[in-house]
């Protein structure tokens, strides 16, 4: 696991001071944390990379840099990370994190969504977590033979079927989960999608 620190000069007493801390997380210990702790991507609160710093988190981060200062061994480091990136999980704030741009533009997008199911999202939302404008990302994705809408779509009946298949929510429950505001939109929707009505799944 790479990291570093740094604190910038001293300002002056008007001013206030300013340190700033940079830890590097490597992929592999993101996607470790996806696979023991990700199971369907839980909607997020926020999709930005500048945190609150929560009681919870703050105490997270400290006991990171303490490992990786003290140069504690790598599994102690790990552990203390992979603690941090709960916290950001619960707190709802991993979710820029997750997102992985070694992917194609199509699975980037979908990771993004799958940070909020229900949300409505527009195609300048999606482009601006993308860094990139709204009739880009639809000229990009057209390359992929893709549109923002059917990935939309896709992980919303994928998100469905996993709630479908590993909770007793009701349908009416799920359906508001993915976006849905009409029990029978959805149905219909997941009917077209699947092949089959969502109560033949359980």
């Amino acid at each position: 696991m790479s990291s570093g620190w740094g604190k910038t000069p001293s300002l002056p007493v008007s001013q206030g001071t300013f340190r700033s801390e940079l830890l590097l997380l490597s992929p592999e210990l993101l996607a470790a944390f996806k696979t023991h702790y990700i199971q369907d991507y839980p909607p997020a609160r926020h999709v930005s990379l500048c945190a609150p710093m929560s009681q919870g988190l703050k105490f997270m981060w400290g006991n990171l840099l303490h490992a990786v200062r003290d140069d504690l061994p790598v599994k102690l480091q790990e552990h203390q990370a992979m603690g941090l990136l709960l916290t950001l999980h619960q707190d709802g704030l991993a979710g820029p994190l997750l997102i992985e741009r070694r992917y194609n533009l199509t699975e980037q997008v979908r990771q993004i969504i799958m940070m909020s199911p229900a949300k409505l999202w527009t195609a300048q939302e999606i482009a601006q977590h993308l860094s990139l404008g709204a009739s880009t990302l639809r000229r990009r994705l057209q390359q992929e033979s893709r549109s923002y809408r059917q990935i939309v779509e896709e992980v919303r009946m994928s998100f469905a079927l996993a709630q479908l298949q590993t909770t007793t929510l009701p349908i009416g429950e799920i359906a508001s989960r993915c976006g849905y505001l009409s029990s029978s939109r959805f149905t219909a929707r997941f009917r077209q999608h699947y092949g089959c009505l969502p109560k033949n799944v359980r």
